[in-house]
């Protein structure tokens, strides 16, 4: 009889359990907690340079298959990119402005762009980077910037560390220019009923954590989380 009972208790704990840790990924700011010491590394510049030679915009920003089947622009909770990269090409006219990211629909962002008034002479595209590494690189390789050059880099604020350490080991020195946070001060016991787009964002920013030891394992980061 004991052999029969065991394992219904056994799955009632693992069912408790489970309830448990639902309950407290929907209710507690898990995501905040562990992703506001990525957020945090690199703050937005204090002071804005008087000039800069170019705006580096690592991409996910549109969602190609919605652009391509509409005709219209497209874009996804990331596009705070684009409009922080946009504004700063109109406060520095003679900036370059790259948005590097594989997949993106370019003929309806440069309509978008030109629509705006932003002189499309002026972009450039990165249309083959899979990742962060491969967008350093192929910049890097292309651009070849002088050391004398100041480039603004524009991508989320727990990206920004991996990134930033990959363009330092290519002797890419950028101004980090943060944005797309998703740390947010709130309550212990604050409800936020919304168990999948928490465990979504818990997945996202533990990437992110991952992907800093991996560069640094790979060699593709000399510091394992890189400082200001």
């Amino acid at each position: 009889m004991l052999s029969w009972v065991r394992p219904k208790k056994n799955g009632r704990v693992w069912l408790t359990a489970l309830a448990t840790v639902l309950i407290l990924v929907t209710i507690l700011p898990i995501q905040s907690w562990i992703a506001r010491p990525l957020e945090s590394r690199f703050p937005p510049p204090a002071q804005l340079p008087e000039k800069i030679d170019g705006i580096i915009v690592l991409g996910g920003i549109v969602q190609p298959r919605i652009a391509q089947e509409t005709g219209l622009l497209a874009v996804n909770e990331s596009a705070e990119r684009i409009m922080v990269a946009v504004a700063l090409a109109f406060r520095y006219p003679e900036a370059r402005l790259v948005i590097s990211g594989r997949g993106e629909n370019h003929e309806t962002l440069i309509e978008w762009l030109a629509t705006i008034g932003l002189d499309i002479d002026r972009v450039e595209f990165e249309p083959n980077a899979r990742n962060t590494f491969e967008n350093a690189v192929f910049r890097c390789r292309k651009i070849r910037p002088a050391p004398d050059e100041t480039w603004f880099l524009v991508t989320a604020a727990q990206h920004m560390p991996r990134a930033v350490g990959v363009f330092r080991k290519l002797g890419w020195p950028l101004i980090p220019y943060p944005v797309d946070y998703q740390a947010v001060d709130m309550g212990i016991l604050e409800v936020w009923p919304d168990l999948a787009g928490n465990l979504s964002r818990i997945g996202d920013t533990l990437k992110e954590w991952a992907g800093l030891v991996v560069y640094y394992v790979m060699g593709r980061s000399d510091e394992l989380f890189p400082t200001p």
